[in-house]
């Protein structure tokens, strides 16, 4: 047969398992000062009662750092996504610059000599800022799905 469950289970905050703790870890107990003193009969269940509260609350901390934990490892896998997608709207962004500035280029020089393509550098200055817009956009986009929390 089994020992017998202490007559009142005693909950204890942490604040109080340390205090036992501390004092239950010397050679000798100042029951002035040990929070479990009190509510025990004997030295026997004032370790039994210190023993449970001491593994609850290491079981709930243990908890609480895998929810942590899985919080963490889903912000890290938020980022790599995030960065993920802004590597390839740049690598995007600058394949439609270059694709949209040879749309602006045109030819020059007279059919006997040889043809070069060229672009007004204004055309170069408004495709910057259009595509800057856009790029401004794309980024608030972004952010509101972040907000929304849509990656995670």
């Amino acid at each position: 047969m089994g020992s017998a469950a202490p007559e009142s289970e005693v909950i204890m905050t942490e604040i109080e398992i340390i205090k036992a703790l501390e004092c239950c870890s010397k050679p000798y107990c100042n029951d002035n000062k040990c929070p479990l003193h009190k509510n025990t009969i004997n030295t026997k269940d004032c370790i039994t009662q210190l023993s449970t509260n001491a593994l609850d609350l290491i079981n709930r901390q243990k908890a609480e750092i895998e929810r942590a934990n899985c919080h963490i490892q889903k912000l890290v896998n938020v980022t790599a996504d995030l960065v993920h997608e802004c590597d390839c709207a740049k690598q995007e962004a600058i394949k439609e610059f270059a694709e949209r500035l040879k749309e602006k280029a045109y030819l020059t020089g007279s059919v006997s000599i040889t043809h070069e393509l060229v672009v007004d550098v204004r055309d170069i200055d408004a495709l910057v800022e259009e595509m800057t817009v856009n790029y401004e956009s794309t980024m608030s986009q972004l952010r509101e799905r972040i907000i929304k929390n849509e990656f995670v």
